[in-house]
């Protein structure tokens, strides 16, 4: 059986590495120059490479762990204990009630308890909780404008790289059961956070691309339409046209509602694409000659006001200096690119060293930054999410195929949506999904 994949990134490579063993003919199709997708690395000026996409992983991203030791990938720790008091020392000097915020988080954990992933939308308050931003229930429980910002910074900014006024609260809930939960989302030890890959995660999605073999992935060609006959696909790029009995897209819903459908998509799958929205982001790095930072939790800090909503140490094995790495979020983002990139690095090394009162922020050695609104076959950073209000309008075509056509990609995960252990597990799910058909 011949099987076309639209997408390079974890997903499409994943549906393609287990379909391969199943003995089916995969040809992967990918717009880019090179396999990966949401994830990127840059090469700094001493030569060693720097993550500008997702990077980390935990102990139970079992699916990324088992490729981990299949493909012989070599691994370090970022584990630390957090200590509240000084992650937040700045906040609470300002006087941020931590207990507030944590009382106001395990509210939440017992909303979460009570989602079903299998039918997100069976909840007897879905429709309301999905009707409401995250921001106007974070203002029903909180009065303190310190304690919301910190909790929307780290939600519905860090996690889904919005501002909380632009999600809802079903997508805050749905995205942290997915997850675990808020405590495994946020931990160093023992959380999503835990662990990283010498090379960064492209290492492990290099690696598996040598698996499938470069013979099997077509880059630098990008989709223009699909047709659907009724036993075959046809797939017509800007160089070349595919035929294939069965098709998986694995890229973004933005990227796919470029692509021109023939015949047009069932209406349910163009509102559910159409339904989600590209998180705002940008991640910017500072290259250090030395430490000034503390090095207790890797330099993690929180924050709420300014840009910087997060910044830690992002320093590598490999990497001759010391990196230094931050986000910027929803408007606070465009706001900033709206400014000259030495204005940008003037006011992100002010922020940093007014965290660290220490003026040696103020003279990196470079500064890296990546905007992924900008990059035109991602849409976003590592996730889109769903809008207000339409997780319990197209719930009933989310993660749902078209006849011989399949959706990956780590929004169409139900575990781990977001991050590369989810991307992965959708990928096998697909390719599980063909293979089960052609037994049957």
């Amino acid at each position: 059986m011949k099987i076309g994949i639209i997408g390079a990134g974890a997903s499409g490579l994943a549906s393609a590495y287990k379909l391969i063993q199943s003995g089916h003919q995969v040809t992967i199709i990918d717009g880019r120059n090179t396999v990966g997708g949401r994830l990127y690395n840059k090469e700094l000026d001493d030569g060693s490479q720097i993550e500008l996409g997702g990077q980390w992983f935990g102990s139970k991203n079992t699916e990324v762990i088992r490729l981990i030791k299949e493909l012989k990938i070599e691994t370090f720790s970022t584990s630390m204990k957090l200590d509240q008091s000084n992650l937040f020392k700045n906040e609470l000097k300002k006087g941020l009630n931590f207990e507030l915020t944590l009382q106001t988080m395990e509210k939440l954990e017992k909303l979460v308890e009570e989602i079903n992933l299998d039918n997100l939308i069976d909840h007897p308050k879905a429709q309301e909780w999905d009707n409401i931003s995250f921001q106007t229930w974070l203002e029903s429980e909180i009065d303190s404008s310190q304690e919301r910002k910190l909790i929307a910074n780290l939600l519905a900014g860090h996690f889904l790289n919005c501002q909380s006024s632009d999600t809802s609260l079903l997508q805050v809930l749905f995205y942290i059961k997915s997850n675990n939960s808020i405590k495994y989302l946020t931990e160093y030890e023992n959380g999503i956070n835990e662990q990283r890959i010498v090379g960064g995660m492209v290492s492990l999605i290099e690696r598996l691309a040598e698996k499938i073999g470069e013979q099997n992935i077509i880059l630098n060609e990008m989709v223009k339409n699909v047709i659907k006959n009724d036993e075959t696909t046809i797939v017509k790029t800007n160089k070349n046209e595919y035929e294939f009995d069965k098709l998986i897209i694995s890229i973004s819903p933005k990227m796919i509602e470029k692509i021109e459908f023939e015949p047009q998509l069932p209406t349910g799958f163009k509102k559910l694409f159409s339904a989600y929205s590209d998180s705002k982001v940008l991640k910017f790095n500072f290259v250090y000659n030395n430490r000034f930072w503390s090095t207790e939790m890797n330099g993690l800090f929180f924050k709420t006001e300014g840009y910087i909503a997060k910044a830690i140490e992002n320093t590598t094995p490999e990497n001759s200096k010391y990196i230094y790495t931050g986000f910027v979020f929803g408007e606070k983002k465009d706001e900033l690119l709206n400014l000259s990139l030495e204005k940008r690095k003037e006011i992100l090394s002010n922020e940093i060293c007014e965290q660290w009162q220490n003026k040696a922020a103020l003279s990196p050695t470079q500064y890296i930054e990546f905007d992924w609104n900008d990059e035109m076959f991602k849409d976003g950073y590592f996730i889109s999410k769903m809008n207000i209000g339409e997780w319990t309008k197209n719930f009933g075509y989310w993660r749902k195929k078209w006849e011989n056509i399949y959706f990956g990609g780590t929004e169409q995960a139900k575990e781990f949506n977001g991050y590369v252990e989810g991307a992965i597990r959708r990928g096998y799910e697909i390719a599980d999904e063909i293979i089960n058909e052609k037994n049957f």
